[in-house]
């Protein structure tokens, strides 16, 4: 049996691969020039949170089991949690923090990312 294509798999197959990309390419630029490269998260941040949010939706919808939702949900409130922090200048953001999650980030939407496009 053939599984239907689905545009919405390809739009976020697209979007995942995207921001995944934007993410490891500014991480790269930040670690050779930090305050050149600190206002480009400014957009890759809202991005890769626009892709937590619909992939995470995606896999409700699509009833995807619960170890890829934990998975991205925990990734996605330590991603958010520090956005937050970073935004509203509170003093809590941690630095480590996003030297582990953006890889992890990364990976998991070059993953997912690559799954859509070949379930489209």
């Amino acid at each position: 049996m053939t599984e239907s294509r689905n545009p919405l798999h390809t739009w976020l197959g697209y979007l995942l691969l995207v921001a995944a990309g934007l993410l490891t390419a500014a991480n790269l630029y930040f670690a050779a020039s930090p305050v050149a490269a600190t206002p480009l998260f400014n957009y890759v941040d809202v991005l890769v949170l626009v892709g937590f949010a619909a992939t995470i939706a995606e896999i409700i919808r699509s009833k995807g089991g619960a170890v890829p939702l934990c998975t991205f949900a925990i990734a996605a409130h330590l991603y958010a949690y520090n956005y937050i922090a970073k935004v509203s200048e509170s003093g809590l953001e941690n630095a480590t923090i996003w030297l582990l999650i953006d890889p992890v980030v990364a990976a998991l939407f070059l993953y997912k990312g690559l799954r859509y496009l070949r379930k489209s």
